[in-house]
């Protein structure tokens, strides 16, 4: 997980390009379970056999989770465009 903001990184882009260039926070995207749990839904949870050490598994899980939410919010917000 970063720590660091990529909004100064990103308002160069603004200023060189010519591209609208949406910046979120997790508030935007994740659901709100994941912002109060800080999990994903069980069902998303990496298998225990494939990540026996619980704090890999539940690193893993997040990250993958994060992930496909981020993706589909980026799809949605694409189309409704």
């Amino acid at each position: 997980l970063s720590h660091e903001s990529p909004s100064e990184i990103l308002a160069k882009w603004r200023l060189m390009t010519n591209v609208d260039i949406a910046e979120w926070t997790d508030a935007d995207y994740m659901p709100s379970e994941f912002l109060v749990n800080g999990r994903p839904p069980e069902e998303y949870l990496q298998k225990e056999e494939d990540f026996p050490d619980p704090e890999a598994r539940l690193e893993v899980s997040n990250h993958r989770y994060r992930q496909r939410v981020f993706l589909a919010k980026c799809l949605r917000s694409f189309r409704d465009e």
